[in-house]
């Protein structure tokens, strides 16, 4: 697939019909998820001026972009499969965010620094080890982490942190945390 021009990588995947997860309106994907009332679902904070978002299982960066257009100053993802990942940096440059600050990685350890907000979504159920991925995702939080667990498929047990407290259900009935550090 290698170096397309900012608007082949998502003609290319729309060619090979490809049925996305996310809705990112922005350049005219339309996925089996309405990504916006997700944002609301999961308490993503509608301020984040000045704020650093992670997005791990990031797939095409629908909520990386969101966070952008809610003000975050760094925006950073990681996701492991290489054609979601390679279409998600497409979609960022696209939209003008792609940078070497804000951008999707394809390894957690890749990443430097702590963000303030964590957003770990749905994706403990299909990682190898998913406790050492949340444990990670903790120490790289400094205010909220938001974690969604996938009732239904988590069949390795999790231990949440213990300032983890019960949000809702999202329009899967998978349970959401939030994990809030030094009380904030």
């Amino acid at each position: 697939m290698g170096h397309l021009s900012k608007c082949d990588r998502v003609l290319y995947f729309k060619k090979m019909k490809i049925e996305y997860y996310q809705t990112i309106n922005d350049v005219g994907i339309v996925g089996k998820m309405n990504t916006i009332d997700e944002f609301s679902r999961i308490g993503l904070p509608s301020g984040l001026e000045n704020k650093s978002l992670l997005d791990i299982g990031c797939n095409t960066g629908a909520f990386i972009i969101e966070a952008k257009k809610r003000k975050a100053t760094r925006v950073v993802g990681v996701e492991v499969n290489d054609d979601w990942r390679w279409l998600a940096n497409g979609i960022l440059d696209e939209v003008g965010i792609l940078n070497a600050k804000n951008r999707v990685y394809k390894n957690i350890d890749d990443i430097e620094g702590k963000f303030d907000i964590v957003l770990l979504l749905s994706v403990l159920h299909v990682t190898e080890n998913p406790q050492i991925l949340l444990d990670k995702a903790w120490e790289m939080t400094t205010e909220l982490m938001i974690v969604e667990i996938n009732d239904r498929l988590q069949d390795t047990k999790i231990i949440l942190p213990p300032e983890a407290v019960y949000y809702g259900k999202n329009k899967d009935n998978r349970s959401v945390y939030r994990c809030f550090k030094n009380n904030i």
